[in-house]
C-alpha cells in the first residue's frame, strides 16, 4: 500500500504564481493516481476515514477532571471563569431590550447597556397566567369581587401551578 503526499506549498515561499501551482498539483495528483498499485473498496474507505477522524478530531486535552480538584470545584471553577467573562440574558429579555434601547445608550459602553439590560422588566409567566385569569374572572358577571380575589390567591399559592409557571421563568 503506498501513500501519495499531495501538497505543494503555496505563495511566495515556493517562489510559483497561483496559476502555475496549481498546475503542479494537478500534476502530482495524476501521477498519484498512475502509480496506485491498490486502493480500498468504497465502503472500507468510508470505515478507514471515520476511525482516523475519530481518533485525529480529538481535543488535546483531558476529558476528565484534573486530579487537584473535585468534579464540584471544576464545574464552580468553569462556572466562575464563564460568568467572569459573560453575561447570560434570556432571549425574550435581550428581545424586549433591543426594542427599547436608544442609541446613547449604545454609544456609552458597556456598563450602560448592562444597566439597560438589568433595567428591563419582563412579567414571567406565572404573573402573565394570573393576569390573564384575573381579565377572565372580571368579564364573568357571576364571580362576585370578593371571590374573584380569593380564587386569585388559592391559584397564586397552588404549588402544581408554582412548578408550571415558576416566578422567574420567562
Amino acid at each position: 500500500l503506498s501513500v501519495c503526499i499531495y501538497r505543494v506549498p503555496l505563495g511566495r515561499a515556493s517562489g510559483l504564481e497561483e496559476d502555475e501551482e496549481e498546475s503542479e498539483a494537478d500534476e502530482h495528483y495524476e501521477k498519484c493516481l498512475e502509480r496506485r498499485k491498490l486502493s480500498l473498496n468504497d465502503v472500507f474507505q468510508a470505515k478507514l476515514g471515520w476511525l482516523v477522524g475519530n481518533i485525529y478530531s480529538r481535543v488535546g486535552t483531558e476529558d476528565w477532571v484534573p486530579a487537584h480538584k473535585s468534579s464540584d470545584e471544576f464545574n464552580e471553577m468553569i462556572q466562575d471563569t464563564l460568568d467572569s467573562q459573560f453575561r447570560w440574558v434570556p432571549e425574550k429579555v435581550l428581545r424586549v431590550a433591543r426594542k427599547q434601547v436608544t442609541p446613547e445608550v449604545i454609544e456609552t459602553g458597556r456598563e450602560a447597556i448592562w444597566e439597560h439590560l438589568d433595567g428591563v422588566v419582563m412579567e414571567s409567566k406565572r404573573d402573565q397566567l394570573l393576569n390573564r385569569l384575573e381579565v377572565i374572572l372580571e368579564k364573568t358577571s357571576t364571580v362576585d369581587p370578593g371571590a374573584r380575589k380569593k380564587i386569585l390567591n388559592m391559584v397564586r399559592s397552588d404549588p402544581v401551578i408554582s412548578q408550571i409557571a415558576p416566578v422567574n421563568q420567562y
